[in-house]
């Protein structure tokens, strides 16, 4: 019953007209896209 009250509230925040799609959220994960363009470039040349 937990994941379900967590599932809604997530799609509720996906609707929200404050977000934007993308694959990272900007303002916590940008060590994480730093990494992967980090990756893409590696694994690019």
């Amino acid at each position: 019953m937990e994941d379900i009250a967590l599932c809604e509230g997530v799609q509720r925040g996906l609707e929200s007209p404050a977000y934007s799609v993308g694959r990272y959220a900007p303002s916590v994960e940008m060590a994480m896209h730093h990494f992967h363009c980090l990756l893409h470039a590696n694994l690019s040349s």
